[in-house]
């Protein structure tokens, strides 16, 4: 995997959302300004991730259901899997739910 820093850009059309934990899980609140990775970081201090240190993958989540939208489109590493997503860089479209598989 390629070495590339961590470039999130909030944008006018990030709009607050949640991720939950699991089937049956907590649902977190992602705020507009944030990124699903440091909500999920903040609930769980143990969760893994690389990406603010230039490695991206490390914090790749099973996706159980919903939909997700990819903000940072310049690296093949943030493009998601059919059923994975880099929480870094990615988060719930407007208006759909998402369970991560943690």
């Amino acid at each position: 995997m390629t070495a590339e820093p961590e470039h999130i850009v909030v944008k006018p059309r990030d709009v607050r959302c949640g991720i939950r934990l699991g089937r049956g899980g907590a649902v977190l609140p992602v705020p507009a300004d944030r990124s699903a990775l440091s909500v999920l970081s903040a609930a769980r201090p143990d969760t893994a991730y690389s990406c603010r240190h230039g490695f991206y993958g490390t914090c790749r989540r099973g996706v159980l259901s919903g939909g997700d939208s990819v903000r940072h489109h310049g690296s093949a590493a943030a493009r998601r899997t059919r059923d994975a997503m880099l929480v870094c860089v990615s988060r719930a479209e407007a208006g759909a739910g998402l369970v991560l598989d943690v």
